[in-house]
């Protein structure tokens, strides 16, 4: 009752501006045909008052909200920052831009929105731990839902569990499984595939997986997980037919993305790869894995100076990735910087050393 409440005052405050402004009737239209779902004509209505006033933040936002119902989230996006921008900091027109985001898979800039708010609802709650969780950040996701974990809401179980099975804590994640998925659901099927798969436990996390698939094929991310399972398998045939999949119904899923264009390049298939590792750039635009993908197919189509570029971005940001400073020493010979690459190749016999006597000290 007391949202409502709040929606109804937020309405009348309109109304009184749109008074106030001279543009009482044209409002009263845009709202009719808003409530009407005549979002067009909504949408003509709100921009015409906007040509008046620019800075009337209701017709800022409800132009938001129509750009939203009709699929255009960066014009979506641009109305709520504009009505922020001119309206000061208002929790619901910020979740809303965070939405816009979320809805373009621009992750980065949703979560950006999210963490601003002083305070959180259990909307904003979920809407950025599910930000969190596919932008590989487990151990955030965690800490803004861990209070909730007894709580039989699937959506939180579903996120938390997966983050603790990400974070290896599995045998927590494993009691919310239990608890929470007891009809032996796709989703339930599927967080325990997960938890298999982390567990190294990867002909029983395929199986696990099919059973998955055989009751939800649809379930998001689900074969992007199977296909992560088959390439640890040594399947890559059978990975990238379910990367592909999983893309045909989700777009924005970023491991599919990132992991076809890795085997188109291995292949040889740039342009391809290029299309794959773009779009997996754009969904999470600095996450490591993307840049390394990107620097090694800039190193096999010519493009050195990029490639060490990126190349120098990762190992500075995972100096114990020894895959980054073979790649990096590779395209530093390649300039003739022959210090430089010997250098990267001392470092990488250095890591290599210490993990052999790792190794050894666990036996």
């Amino acid at each position: 009752m007391a949202v409502m409440k709040g929606r109804w005052l937020w309405l009348l405050v309109s109304a009184a501006l749109a008074q106030s402004s001279g543009i009482e009737q044209t409002w009263k239209e845009a709202v009719q045909a808003h409530q009407a779902g005549d979002f067009e004509g909504a949408l003509a209505k709100y921009e015409s008052i906007l040509k008046q006033r620019a800075d009337f933040v209701p017709a800022l936002t409800n132009a938001g909200a129509v750009f939203s119902k009709l699929g255009r989230y960066e014009d979506a996006a641009a109305r709520y920052r504009k009505a922020l921008d001119v309206g000061g900091d208002h929790p619901g027109i910020r979740i809303n831009l965070a939405l816009a985001y979320y809805n373009q898979s621009r992750l980065d800039d949703a979560i950006e929105e999210l963490e601003r708010l002083k305070e959180q609802t259990q909307q904003s709650k979920l809407l950025l731990a599910d930000c969190y969780l596919r932008t590989g950040k487990d151990k955030k996701v965690i800490a803004i839902l861990e209070d909730q974990e007894k709580s039989d809401d699937r959506a939180v179980s579903y996120l938390l569990g997966t983050a603790l099975i990400r974070d290896n804590q599995v045998e927590r994640g494993q009691r919310i499984v239990d608890r929470v998925f007891r009809d032996d659901s796709a989703e339930g099927l599927m967080m325990i595939g997960a938890a298999q798969f982390a567990n190294q436990e990867n002909k029983k996390a395929i199986e696990t997986l099919e059973k998955a698939l055989a009751k939800n094929s649809k379930l998001t991310g689900l074969y992007s997980l199977y296909g992560k399972a088959r390439l640890t398998d040594g399947d890559p045939g059978a990975a990238r037919e379910a990367f592909l999949k999983e893309l045909a119904a989700n777009p924005t899923d970023f491991d599919a993305n990132l992991h076809l264009g890795s085997l188109y390049r291995l292949d040889k298939d740039f342009e391809k790869a290029r299309l794959y590792l773009e779009k997996a750039r754009q969904i999470r635009s600095q996450a490591l894995e993307v840049k390394y993908q990107i620097a090694s197919l800039e190193l096999g189509t010519g493009n050195v100076g990029e490639a060490t570029r990126l190349l120098e971005e990762v190992t500075k940001a995972a100096p114990k990735f020894v895959e980054g400073h073979i790649t990096l020493a590779t395209a530093y010979y390649r300039q003739k910087r022959k210090a430089d690459g010997d250098r990267e190749k001392s470092i990488v016999d250095q890591l290599n050393s210490e993990a052999q006597a790792k190794e050894l000290r666990a036996q």
